[in-house]
């Protein structure tokens, strides 16, 4: 694999039901075959974050 190949992607919506099915019509219609990770915060601070 190329070191800048892209082998996931990270689903950063809301994590309530609205959020997960958005982004899982996004990833559908793209036909993305990436592995997906979730991202579930409840801070928008930047020390939450990272």
């Amino acid at each position: 694999m190329n070191d800048k190949e892209i082998d996931t992607v990270i689903n950063a919506c809301d994590a309530g039901r609205e959020g997960e099915s958005i982004f899982r019509l996004i990833h559908n219609e793209a036909k993305c075959k990436k592995k997906i990770k979730c991202l579930w915060i409840s801070s928008m601070e930047d020390s939450a974050v990272k």
